[in-house]
């Protein structure tokens, strides 16, 4: 950003990796959690030896991705290539470095660690066809390549789906190898169609297997390396493990009542399994049950209002606050993959590979158990109960982060456009951010509700004369009606540089003139929830304010009856469906 010193942020997206922070906290030397142009350069070259380390991997790593696009440039070639004409992985002697070959151990040796001899991996035979696999006397290939699949489908179905095969597989060879192996054009996998894609005589499949091994063979290196500093460098994986044995609600095709499945959940190492008290209904439950948005797969179990108890933690889990039996809370995000621009910069709720708590490998909160990376499982305060903290993991970040992102200011005017779900809980936030207050209803007999929530003012939109009074007003609205509005208007009731927030969609295009957004400086803008980070700042926030949805309890079993009661409007503010015997 230019202004001569690197954040952690930039840090991040500079090195990659875990390394950015011990490399920030062992070269702040003025500890203010940024690095001059000096303490950069002087950190680099303090002979420690870590950070030579740091620059082999970036050299390693780099040497194989060059490799890799000349590869596949290769590929391009129309021209037939014959095998020993294959492009060679480049020798992979340890990278030119600073002098420095050894480590010393607590007992005063020196241990050297010799990155691998980086021939080409050994990797199994693959035969031209599958029955001559099937009679080598030497391998059973098949039979490992369907362990493998077993592994693989995460959620028992029979078919590996793209996200299953990016899990497995990682980049951007998973979609390039469902296209090539997809026989029936399903956009998945059966055990079959995996095992002959690997095993047809291509050579594509040779070299993904070969990028596979050589990655994995780097992080072998780096693992005993980490381990010599006395931490470890693992990535996640699906436990062998038993599965715990539970039940869910789900929507076997779009529009469908839900029907009670039994259930296995199955966590990662660094992912906690959450026995489920209760889950709030989002109207974008409904939305997900009738595949409104066109892309989800069935059986879906809805749910992304969780509170639970933790009654599983994964050994690589890092959080030493997350204990088993401490009372938690699970939102919209289970899983991000913490490597993309966005999570580096921290807006890791709009991270470009999310695992959504209520999508496919996992299930949501409308059963008995949910499964979540310890990152995206937050503590409950003790002054919140369950039912009420419930819609906080959806519907109060959603309405918190604005207040961050947006630097909205104590003192600032703020409106919000209707009283709902949502609405009732941008106005708490709002007046304990410390903001004037004013509510839009075409409802005047909300008013009494709306001034005991928090609210200063009160404007019956249906009022021409009381809406044209409003104008040029406040400096920030909140949008969250599910309604076509008179935009315009509202714009008009902004000051200048204010920023009318969309937190809802009517269905319908947004229709502005665009004078008032350039000559007045005014925003349109609109947020999705919220970072993990932020999650947890806003239930402390919630908890500090005694800020609470205003909830209506039902029985899990219930759970169509409350369906259709939330899709005509016959709920007062927000459904909580609840384990009777839990919560």
């Amino acid at each position: 950003n230019g202004d001569g010193r690197l954040q952690k942020a930039e840090l991040l997206a500079a090195f990659g990796g875990a390394q950015a922070a011990e490399f920030l906290e062992f070269c702040d030397a003025d500890g203010d959690e940024s690095l001059t142009c000096d303490e950069f350069v002087r950190g680099i070259l303090k002979d420690t030896g870590d950070l030579d380390d740091a620059e082999f991997e970036r050299e390693c790593l780099s040497k194989l991705a060059r490799w890799l696009s000349v590869r596949d440039n290769s590929k391009t070639d129309p021209s037939p290539t014959p095998s020993a004409a294959r492009v060679p992985f480049p020798d992979a002697e340890r990278p030119r470095r600073l002098e420095r070959e050894s480590r010393m151990n607590n007992d005063g040796t020196s241990t050297s660690l010799n990155f691998p001899d980086a021939e080409r991996p050994r990797r199994l035979p693959l035969p031209s066809t599958v029955s001559d696999c099937r009679s080598s006397a030497s391998l059973d290939r098949p039979q490992e390549l369907r362990r493998y699949f077993q592994q693989a489908d995460v959620n028992g179905d029979g078919r590996l789906q793209k996200a299953e095969l990016l899990a497995a597989f990682g980049g951007a060879q998973a979609a390039e190898f469902l296209e090539f192996c997809d026989a029936d054009g399903d956009e998945s996998l059966t055990c079959d169609e995996f095992v002959r894609g690997i095993l047809k005589d291509t050579g594509d499949l040779d070299d993904a297997e070969f990028e596979r091994e050589c990655l994995a063979k780097l992080a072998c290196w780096l693992s005993a390396r980490d381990k010599s500093r006395g931490r470890g460098f693992k990535k996640p994986r699906f436990l062998d493990g038993p599965a715990v044995s539970g039940s869910g609600w789900a929507a076997m095709e779009p529009k469908a009542g839900l029907v009670l499945l039994p259930l296995e959940f199955r966590a990662r190492e660094d992912e906690v399994v959450v026995e489920v008290e209760c889950c709030g209904v989002c109207g974008s439950d409904l939305h997900m049950i009738d595949n409104d948005w066109g892309f989800l797969t069935y059986p879906l179990v809805p749910g992304h209002e969780i509170v639970g108890v933790v009654v599983w933690r994964g050994p690589q889990v890092a959080d030493e606050s997350i204990k088993i039996g401490m009372r938690v809370g699970v939102g919209h995000l289970s899983r991000t993959c913490d490597s993309c621009r966005y999570c580096l910069a921290g807006d890791d709720s709009i991270c470009e590979l999310p695992t959504p708590t209520a999508q496919k490998p996992h299930t949501g909160g409308f059963g008995t158990h949910v499964v979540a990376s310890a990152k995206w499982v937050f503590p409950i305060p003790e002054s919140l109960s369950s039912p009420q903290a419930a819609p906080l993991l959806c519907g109060g970040i959603t309405v918190y982060a604005p207040l961050l992102a947006y630097q909205v200011q104590p003192g600032d005017r703020v409106g919000v456009i209707g009283l709902g779900g949502l609405g009732h809980l941008a106005i708490q936030f709002a007046k304990a951010w410390g903001t004037h207050v004013t509510v839009f209803s075409s409802s005047p007999e909300k008013e009494a509700l709306a001034r005991s929530l928090g609210a200063h003012a009160f404007v019956s939109s249906q009022d021409q004369a009381a809406m044209e009074r409003c104008r040029n007003s406040l400096d920030f609205i909140y949008y969250v009606v599910p309604y076509d509005l008179d935009f315009e208007l509202y714009l008009s009731i902004l000051r200048r540089n204010g920023k009318l927030c969309v937190l809802a969609s009517s269905g319908k295009p947004m229709q502005v003139q665009t004078t008032s957004l350039f000559l007045l400086h005014k925003s349109i803008v609109g947020r999705n929830i919220g970072s993990a980070h932020w999650t947890t700042k806003m239930l402390e926030f919630a908890a500090l304010h005694d800020i609470k949805a205003v909830v209506e309890t039902f029985p899990m079993e219930d759970v169509n009856v409350v369906l259709d009661m939330v899709k005509q409007n016959k709920v007062n503010f927000r459904a909580v469906l609840t384990h009777q015997n839990r919560a």
